[in-house]
């Protein structure tokens, strides 16, 4: 008889091996995914690039699979334009799928391209060759440039590309044209692009098509799968959970006990900048951090009795500052024509909760301008009698002297405002000690954009006059006969037809954006008297031209989100879109890219980040926040949001796009990153590595600039703090390393030059830190397999993008992330995870290491949903209805070991959402600790929260 173990193996074996072949994905938007076991090999997207390249991917779910092996239909566009994708297939042989796809345009329009892409990872093809018929084969470029972006175009009979995995054959009964494009510049991948045959710029008439048909050979049979909607209900993978709004004063979620707040705010003065941290005036020497909320809109303005409920929670949850955003909608009063006047009694509400969260130390941030409402009238003589949105009035603030003395008269009537609960205006309050200027502001309208769009290219036009002095000055700087008034510009480099023209359109967007921030930061210091630092631009243009701008600021702020929704019918209503990624196991984890944006000098702050819902991996986002933050020593991170309104805050309601108060599982994760962040759990890297730009960077480049100052080997924000430094050549560049963008910026003794964000500089990176022994025998960190590994210097963050694991091994919080069937092992907790994805961790909640700890909090996440909440694929990536309450968590078991020197004290309790205790929980005693199993589903509902207490 074959031995029962063995047997159990070999089940194992062939499992593994069926798990590792070939599968073809198709989506319900008739994309899909080619992949090798857990290997991504190709994306496919079918999209089209409208006038100017404009781009639009079809991926809305039409009306799905009527039945098996039907046809599959998707939708793109917006409300103007509509685009679709119909996609019939059947199965040529075991190893052969055919596609026959017809794309459709709804409307008459202009096009550059009309397509299915099919997107290879550049891991997956670089160190190989595609062939063309019957053409020599051909290797790919090592290195990215603008020259060899197009590596191939032209009719093709049939295509191999050969892959890390096998090679792929794409064969066309007809000859079509194909495109095989390096997309580095943009994304990790190259792409090759089945397109229709005509010329960029094409008419196209309503109802005309595009088809074409193909089949794939994969190098061995193929198991193929196609999506159909998912609606997630209660059940045996889905547990009811019995959700609390607020916090229960004394319990184990109270974390105003940790001492994180010094009220009142403003006690030791101002904020003010300390090289790369805040200190406050009256603290000289002491590095300070934020860690907050954003409060959206008539969140802001409620009773007084629920501003002492809020206030209270707030300080509860252990945040130690809000921002207040889009405020300026809620305690305006627009009447007669005028939108800069205040509403008096708003603004006696927002006054009361400014005060009382000052009283319990909570410091505040917020802009100048957001998004009220400007009426027409109030900027153009022919205006109409309308508020206008603000991303139609936003665009005028840098072109138009109305609009923007609009903004300063309500920055007049609003900063100069006295609280009557504190006795001081907003002005001179440093409670208040960060202002940004205008939220969300660099951006250039594009054509079709109405007056937004001549302003700007009418400031264009006088800018080129004021540098060129005469159109045949330009002519003979650009070396092209453009004509003496321009009447278009190009919004992004893919469109400019030379370099020389580009450049200087960075450089007229950098002269307009310091122009206004110089006008507005005057306008707030001199006349307002305004002591509060001041930032702008708090968003995007990670590249020279934004770094060239926010030099000049007092410090820099940056937004990033993962899962941030995409609309593509209507905007904040469904079907929306995210990637629902999870980030663990790609490595790069939200924000990665932003960490970039910091300018050494100058402290750096997140004013808004959201893992946003219904993503399954928002779970773990908050806690990869608060370690990327802890690691790269930022000095500020706000959650967007905490509510939208009040209902959210007082009223249970289902989960939507962003409010914490809302969302259970994001509650839970951001204790960890108060613990991490905040209070410091996590220690900030020893080693820096930075880029140094010279501040005349656009007027010393001689091609096109690069757009992105995030390198490619940016995973190594989990082991170093990375940033910039912009100024001339007599300026020392700090860091430990430091890599040369341009020539005769910031000094150091050794630095690496050429190629230095891309895979030249990597390399060299990558010596000079084997060189100078950064790393510990122990550090796991894989520089040699393209960063699949990375761990922090002092071991204290682990990023494990192979297995999908996160660790956290610090004294006082530990634990991770990790897929069904995964171990994670620190120094205090280990932790066996069955059944599903989990995060999960322990933080001591007295000032004690867990080992020694006397109150202990212990935190199990997997997924939580709205009930009935409906997708269009089991990948969770189209959301087409939000469901309602209860909230539904999933099911997941776990195995916890926690050290500790008197364990024979410790015993556990379940917990409700508000801390209360709900029920004594088993301990069992084992060598140097003791062990719990955990399970979501308990005897009366989901649970997910534990104290452990003597």
């Amino acid at each position: 008889m074959m031995n029962k173990g063995l047997l159990i193996g070999m089940v194992l074996a062939v499992a593994v091996a069926q798990g590792a072949g070939w599968q073809l994905e198709l989506n319900t938007s008739t994309g899909g995914q080619v992949r090798y076991g857990d290997n991504l090999v190709a994306e496919i997207k079918p999209g089209l690039h409208t006038t100017r390249w404009r781009r639009w991917e079809i991926n809305r779910f039409d009306h799905g699979i009527a039945e098996p092996g039907g046809q599959i239909r998707g939708l793109g566009g917006d409300a103007e334009q509509r685009f679709t994708s119909a996609l019939d297939t059947r199965r040529v042989d075991t190893k052969t799928q055919h596609f026959a796809y017809v794309l459709t345009t709804h409307q008459d329009t202009v096009l550059c391209s009309f397509h299915v892409s099919f997107m290879f990872p550049v891991k997956a093809v670089l160190a190989k060759t595609f062939r063309v018929d019957d053409q020599v084969p051909q290797a790919y470029p090592q290195k990215f440039t603008r020259e060899t972006k197009h590596i191939f175009t032209g009719a093709v009979s049939r295509l191999e590309m050969d892959t890390e995995y096998g090679k792929l054959v794409f064969a066309f009964k007809e000859p079509t044209v194909v495109l095989v494009q390096d997309n580095r510049n943009w994304g990790d991948n190259f792409c090759v692009r089945i397109q229709h045959p005509r010329p960029a710029e094409s008419a196209w008439q309503a109802g005309e098509t595009f088809a074409f048909a193909m089949d794939l050979s994969f190098p061995e049979p193929y198991e193929l799968e196609r999506n159909e909607p998912l609606r997630i209900v209660e059940g045996a993978d889905w547990v009811k959970l019995d959700y609390r709004l607020g916090i229960k004063a004394g319990t184990a979620l109270d974390f105003s006990t940790m001492q994180l707040l010094d009220g009142p705010a403003g006690k030791y003065g101002w904020a003010r900048a300390a090289g790369d941290h805040f200190e406050f005036a009256g603290l000289p020497g002491k590095s300070q951090r934020f860690y907050g909320v954003n409060l959206v809109g008539s969140a802001a303005v409620i009773s007084h009795e629920q501003s002492l409920e809020l206030a209270d929670r707030l300080c509860r949850s252990g945040y130690n500052t809000v921002r207040y955003h889009h405020y300026a909608n809620a305690v305006f009063k627009p009447e007669n024509g005028c939108s800069t006047n205040l509403n008096p009694v708003k603004m006696e509400q927002f006054d009361f909760l400014f005060a009382e969260l000052k009283k319990r130390g909570i410091y505040a941030t917020t802009d100048v301008f957001s998004s009220r409402g400007v009426y027409a009238s109030e900027i153009w003589a022919d205006g109409e009698e309308r508020l206008m949105e603000f991303r139609e009035f936003r665009p005028h603030i840098a072109v138009n002297p109305k609009a923007l003395e609009n903004v300063k008269t309500f920055a007049r009537n609003f900063f100069l405002h006295r609280n009557p609960y504190t006795g001081l205006t907003y002005a001179e309050d440093p409670a208040l000690p960060w202002i940004c200027l205008i939220n969300e502001g660099n951006s250039v309208p594009r054509p079709g954009s109405g007056r937004a769009y001549q302003a700007w290219l009418d400031a264009w036009n006088k800018w080129l006059l004021e540098k060129y002095g005469t159109t045949a000055k330009r002519n003979q700087a650009w070396g092209i006969d453009a004509p003496e008034v321009m009447t278009a510009y190009h919004t992004s480099p893919a469109s400019a037809p030379i370099a020389a023209e580009w450049r200087d359109f960075e450089l007229f967007q950098v002269d307009m954006e310091k122009r206004l921030y110089d006008n507005l930061a005057a306008f707030m210091r001199e006349e307002l008297g305004c002591k509060a630092m001041l930032t702008s631009m708090n968003h995007s243009w990670l590249n020279p031209r934004g770094a060239t701008i926010r030099e000049r600021f007092d410090y820099v702020d940056q937004h990033f989100y993962v899962d941030h929704p995409f609309f593509p019918v209507k905007r904040w209503q469904v079907p929306s879109s995210s990637k629902n990624d999870n980030l663990v196991k790609t490595g790069n984890i939200g924000g990665t890219q932003h960490a970039f944006g910091r300018h050494y000098g100058k402290p750096f702050t997140v004013t808004e980040f959201n893992y946003s819902a219904p993503g399954q991996y928002r779970g773990v986002g908050g806690i990869l926040t608060g370690c990327l933050g802890a690691l790269q020593d930022w000095s500020g991170i706000w959650r967007f949001a905490y509510a939208h309104g009040k209902g959210p805050i007082f009223t249970p309601g289902r989960m939507a796009y962003f409010d914490t108060a809302r969302d259970p599982l994001n509650q839970a994760a951001d204790r960890a990153t108060v613990c991490l962040y905040l209070r410091g759990d996590m220690a900030a890297a020893d080693k820096s590595i930075a880029i140094s730009m010279p501040e005349d960077y656009l007027e010393q480049c001689t091609d096109f600039p690069i757009q992105n100052i995030s390198p490619r080997w940016q995973k190594l924000v989990s082991l170093a703090r990375v940033g910039i430094v912009v100024g001339p050549a007599t300026r020392r560049a700090p860091g430990d390393i430091v890599l040369a963008l341009g020539k005769n910026g910031p000094q150091a003794a050794d630095m690496i030059a050429g190629d230095s964000l891309g895979d030249e500089g990597g390399a060299a990176l990558f010596a000079r830190i084997r060189a100078q022994q950064w790393l510990p025998a122990s550090n796991v960190t894989d520089m040699e397999g393209g960063l699949a590994r990375v761990q922090s210097q002092n071991g204290q963050f682990t990023v494990d993008s192979a297995r999908g694991v996160m660790l956290i091994d610090t004294p006082h919080t530990a634990g991770g992330f990790g897929p069904a069937d995964s171990h994670l092992a620190t120094a205090a907790l280990a932790a066996d995870i069955f059944d599903t994805e989990t995060t999960l961790w322990a933080s001591s909640v007295d000032a004690r290491p867990l080992q020694d700890s006397r109150r202990i909090l212990l935190t199990h996440l997997t997924d939580l949903q709205n009930s009935g909440i409906h997708f269009a694929e089991k990948e969770r990536r189209t959301l087409l209805n939000w469901g309602d309450l209860p909230f539904l968590v999933r099911q997941g078991r776990a195995r916890v070991v926690l050290r500790h020197n008197r364990p024979q004290t410790l015993k556990a309790w379940v917990l409700h959402t508000d801390g209360e205790r709900r029920a004594e929980w088993p301990v069992q005693q084992v060598p140097g600790g003791i062990c719990l199993e955990l399970a979501v589903r308990g005897a009366d509902g989901a649970q997910m929260l534990y104290e452990i207490s003597e």
